[in-house]
């Protein structure tokens, strides 16, 4: 190397560098690389995008900040992709293709292809085929039908896909099924998009296990993120691998699909961001929602209702959501105390018993006891009428016969029937006990 090439050398080493040598950094190393090897160099960029999305989230309130920031990568990635002699071809995966950044802007022969573009389908994850060849070579005792609807479901280009990080983590803790993508890598970007108030009514429909329609944008700018329309923010979950384009719908722009969540894993990540959600709006901790939802599993009812009434009113948060929204939260609310209460019972919800079907019906495991949880809650428009629903709500569990599905459940012997009535920030409720 000449001095001056070694000295810069040294200053990466020493992590003395600039913002110019930031800039120049790959471009150098391929320029070393070709010095020693005497080829052109290939380069590979795995998520390129992913520190620019962690710097949107943690710079969207200043602006000039962030533009200083991505003028960065478009110099970083312009001197190692544009006009740079010692490369022979280049490779650059991300979520997006950043839109109004100009980060590949002038580049030469640059072929782009999506998640929904023809020719590369089979290499997004891996293949029922290859699934079957890697059980083959690392045999383990859960069921190969678990770990299809856990890790499953991706549909491109009519091939059905299965997340590979969370397969080679599933073989190498011996087939035990858990959430091992969710701690895989920065997701600040899309946890933000789960929060946001926006998406909430749809995705606790796709947590209901319905499908949604969306357009599809494939280039998306993060001023459309930051917009109250929500289909840059579907197109974000799709490319992220957080929904599945089950079905391309005919329309005008052609880029529009019928979307769903693809597993159990992923299902299981917007279960969590639900509760988070639900949480942040009342300002309460994981213990201090889980101790509020024990008081209704334990029949002390009334109290359950003060705690609530007294956090709904204190949340400046919850006054802002509007009609609306309230609706959206208490159907969150509801799916929250269901999850929290699972482990302890079994949840049959909207399932058919008697005349008709309950909000939901908790049946506590052997080990839990012998009374069953009746609930089935209404929102008003009108709080004058609050204690009226809720009483409707308690008439409705008893003339609709609900408690008939207990039946066949020898170890339960009483049943807690609870109605409930929201209306805005308001809370009612009317219970009664009855042995089975």
């Amino acid at each position: 190397l000449e001095g001056a090439q070694k000295e810069q050398l040294r200053r990466y080493i020493d992590g003395a560098f600039d913002e110019e040598d930031i800039k120049n950094s790959l471009r150098f190393l391929s320029k070393l690389l070709y010095k020693h090897f005497q080829k052109p160099v290939y380069i590979l960029i795995d998520e390129y995008d992913a520190p620019i999305n962690n710097a949107y989230v943690k710079c969207k309130d200043r602006p000039e900040e962030f533009q200083k920031i991505l003028e960065l990568f478009q110099n970083l990635l312009g001197a190692t992709l544009k006009s740079n002699p010692y490369l022979e071809q280049s490779l650059v995966t991300g979520i997006l293709r950043i839109a109004k950044s100009n980060l590949f802007s002038d580049l030469n022969n640059m072929q782009e292809f999506t998640l929904l573009d023809q020719g590369f389908a089979t290499c997004y994850g891996f293949t029922q085929q290859e699934v079957n060849e890697l059980l083959s070579q690392v045999p383990v005792s859960t069921s190969s039908d678990d770990i299809r609807k856990w890790y499953n479901g991706y549909t491109f280009e009519e091939q059905v896909l299965y997340n590979p990080w969370s397969i080679m983590c599933c073989l190498r803790h011996k087939g035990r099924l858990d959430c091992y993508w969710i701690d895989s890598g920065g997701t600040q970007l899309i946890d933000s998009v789960l929060l946001s108030d926006e998406v909430q009514h749809k995705l606790q429909a796709l947590i209901l296990g319905q499908s949604i329609t969306s357009t599809i944008e494939k280039h998306i700018s993060f001023d459309a993120l930051a917009e109250p329309d929500t289909e840059p923010l579907y197109s974000l979950l799709l490319f992220g691998g957080y929904l599945n384009p089950d079905v391309a719908l005919p329309g005008l722009d052609g880029d529009t699909y019928q979307l769903s969540i693809p597993n159990h894993e992923v299902g299981y990540i917007y279960k969590r961001r639900l509760l988070e959600w639900v949480r942040k709006k009342l300002k309460v901790t994981s213990d201090q929602y889980r101790d509020l939802v024990m008081l209704l599993a334990t029949g002390q009812v009334e109290s359950f209702t003060e705690q609530l009434q007294d956090l709904l009113s204190q949340s400046t948060s919850f006054h802002q959501v509007g009609p609306q929204r309230s609706e959206v939260f208490y159907s969150g609310f509801m799916f929250g105390l269901l999850n929290i209460l699972s482990n302890h019972y079994i949840i049959e919800s909207e399932r058919e018993s008697g005349l008709g079907r309950p909000d939901a019906v908790l049946i506590p495991r052997v080990e839990y006891g012998d009374c069953a949880l009746i609930i089935e809650y209404k929102v008003s428009k009108q709080v004058e009428q609050l204690a009226t629903l809720a009483e409707r709500a308690l008439v409705q569990i008893v003339d609709k016969a609900y408690s008939t599905q207990l039946k066949s459940h020898n170890h339960i012997k009483k049943v807690l029937q609870v109605g409930l009535a929201f209306c805005g920030k308001q809370v009612a409720s009317k219970y009664e006990r009855v042995d089975l």
